[in-house]
């Protein structure tokens, strides 16, 4: 696991809006483990608390209800120390980009100011483009913020930088490449098109150019800066960039260690060819537009939160280790 500064937690109420995706989970995990008999609550709306991931931390309370309905979000965010958002939509298109998320970063803004609580979100880095990005930095394309998922990014980062400029302001974001980890699932591409099938010796068809350098973000160290971030004063009102465990590395590459670690001698590998983001366009799949991501390097610079924060990522082995052995256990659960 990644390094940080400090264990204290003293928070006594977060609220995490996404809290049963990966990276609301992965939340869980690290608050839960700061301090097991601190008198914590964790409450995570559900639209169905009877579906939702079975939290082991009794501390955990699933609270049913429409987070889009009015009044929610600011009702259940009293008291909160913080309210963290990592939401997700199920649905990768622009048009619904474009209703849902301006919508659910105000109800979620707005919770947590009027309660005097702080803001975290788990942002992706669509804004700035491919290429080099960094923290904050400059965008390296131009994004219509009408049709395209990416341009509703930078508006909803113009929205951020806003409220991070009014005075008392507490909001901070903490922006990740593409991630893998634990309940990603088939969210993550890397973990669901390469590791998985290479670690049980199957064929990996990675999205884009496998020969590109892509970095990549492990979720349990995202969700360890976003709460080491909710302890700081030092770190409100500011964009990072979570600790990078994936750095300089090809999917290639990526894979070849997958086989290596898992035992394999061969990595078995089929690349997808071009036009098939255009016929993801066909199907109203909402991907081809991320094409450039997959198919030019994609890398990333941590470096302000390695050296302001104080925090590392997992090793890389280490991460390639662990989900490795969590395939293996879900496919030996399986048979």
């Amino acid at each position: 696991m990644g390094s940080g500064l400090g264990t204290n937690l003293t928070m006594t109420k977060v609220l995490i809006v996404g809290g049963t995706g990966a990276v609301g989970r992965a939340l869980v995990a690290e608050l839960s483990k700061r301090d097991p008999s601190l008198d914590l609550e964790i409450v995570i709306p559900s639209r169905s608390a009877s579906v939702s991931p079975v939290f082991e931390d009794s501390r955990v309370r699933l609270l049913q209800g429409d987070i889009f309905a009015p009044g929610f979000l600011l009702e259940h965010c009293q008291g909160a120390r913080t309210l963290f958002l990592c939401f997700g939509l199920r649905e990768y298109k622009a048009n619904v980009w474009l209703e849902k998320w301006p919508a659910i970063l105000r109800l979620s803004l707005d919770a947590a100011i009027q309660s005097g609580a702080g803001f975290v979100f788990a942002d992706n880095l669509y804004a700035y483009g491919p290429g080099k990005v960094v923290a904050d930095g400059e965008r390296t394309t131009a994004f219509d913020e009408k049709t395209s998922k990416p341009g509703i990014r930078v508006a909803l980062h113009r929205t951020l930088r806003e409220e991070m400029n009014k005075p008392g302001a507490k909001v901070a974001v903490v922006g990740a490449s593409d991630f893998f980890g634990p309940h990603c699932g088939h969210s993550s591409v890397l973990g669901s098109l390469v590791i998985e099938k290479i670690a049980m010796g199957g064929l990996s068809t990675p999205l884009g150019d496998p020969d590109v350098v892509h970095d990549y973000v492990y979720v349990p160290d995202l969700a360890l800066v976003m709460v080491e971030i909710s302890l700081r004063d030092d770190a409100w009102n500011q964009f990072w960039i979570a600790p990078t465990a994936v750095k300089g590395r090809t999917t290639r590459m990526i894979a070849q260690d997958v086989a290596r670690l898992s035992g394999h001698e061969k990595v078995r590998m089929c690349r997808i060819p071009g036009t098939a983001f255009f016929l993801l366009r066909l199907m109203g799949l909402g991907m081809s537009e991320m094409k450039p991501w997959f198919t030019q390097p994609y890398q990333v610079d941590d470096s302000k939160t390695r050296e302001i924060l104080g925090i590392l990522p997992t090793d890389y082995e280490e991460c390639l280790k662990a989900e490795i052995a969590r395939t293996l256990d879900e496919s030996e659960s399986a048979a």
